[in-house]
């Protein structure tokens, strides 16, 4: 098992993002928690991409349990990652979106665009 982590923070040093991604053979899961909005999608964007190239995983987890607040540009980024996944070959679920998740998934109807479980947290 190998994990990766990535935060960002305000110009203060207050946390607003924080993704860890767990690699088990060919699943890996990556745990959001904080704001996934437009200053933090970008990075988010790019940790993706750097997981994809460096696990190679054939399933994606993005698990959005955690996730406090989910922007229009959060939104677009988590598109962008279903492209990144199935171009190399994968698969990209999102897991237990949080209410403030799927409020915003709905409202710009593109829930239906992911594979979403809301099965057990497997950390």
């Amino acid at each position: 098992m190998t994990a990766s982590r990535m935060s960002f923070a305000t110009a203060t040093g207050t946390t607003v993002l924080s993704v860890t991604a767990v690699e088990t053979g060919p699943i890996t899961v990556m745990h959001v928690a904080g704001d996934l909005d437009m200053d933090t999608a970008p990075q988010f964007s790019r940790h993706i991409g750097e997981v994809v190239a460096g696990y190679r995983p054939a399933v994606l987890i993005v698990d959005l349990g955690q996730l406090e607040f989910l922007g229009a540009a959060g939104v677009t980024a988590l598109l962008a990652c279903v492209d990144v996944v199935n171009r190399a070959g994968g698969q990209l679920r999102l897991r237990r979106p949080s209410h403030p998740a799927r409020l915003a998934l709905r409202a710009t109807r593109t829930l239906d665009l992911f594979d979403v479980e809301d099965g057990p947290d497997l950390r």
